[in-house]
């Protein structure tokens, strides 16, 4: 029985610790074969009838204090193994980027590798009109959110503080 319950165990514990091992790939180009991570996130879709002041205004509403990089035009995307998924590099790399077509705008969070933009065209409105063969990107935007700092915990000494206590609980039950 102790044998089952820790066979159980570390089993359970093995498939805790598993990280997923999913991976994107390019098929095409000279990028072919480059593992480009996994899906960024649909943040939102929007609309909008002037893509220069109500763009940068929509953005700060969403990333307040936000740097909104310049838009970058002739974007070249790539198809990847996973159908209607596609890829393109980020310069700069950043943790968010826009998509746009027409007046249309599409805001993805990127996840596993930012220098690799990798987005679900099955995701977006169909007014958007991306998807099917040679689809156009009119432009894409890197948005720079400034990083918060964040205090780490003082782990050593917490973890001293506990061996301190559990070697004087010890200690005194000896006595």
């Amino acid at each position: 029985m102790k044998r089952l319950f820790g066979l159980t165990a570390t089993l359970a514990l093995g498939m805790g610790l598993a990280q997923s091992s999913w991976a994107i790939a390019i098929t095409e180009g000279p990028h072919s074969g480059i593992d480009v991570g996994e899906v960024d996130m649909l943040v939102t879709t929007t609309q909008l009838a002037n893509s220069g002041n109500a763009e940068n205004a929509w953005l700060q509403t969403l990333f307040p204090g936000a740097t909104i990089l310049p838009q970058q035009q002739n974007v070249r995307y790539y198809d990847t193994d996973v159908s209607n998924i596609y890829a393109f590099a980020l310069d700069p790399v950043a943790d968010y980027f826009m998509v746009k077509n027409a007046q249309w705008h599409a805001l993805f969070q990127n996840f596993s590798s930012n220098s690799w933009a990798v987005f679900d065209t099955s995701l977006l409105p169909p007014k958007m009109n991306l998807g099917g063969e040679r689809f156009s990107i009119s432009h894409i935007r890197v948005i720079d959110v400034p990083s918060t700092n964040v205090p780490e915990p003082g782990s050593l000494a917490l973890l001293g503080l506990g061996m301190l206590g559990l070697a004087a609980a010890r200690r005194r039950k000896q006595t």
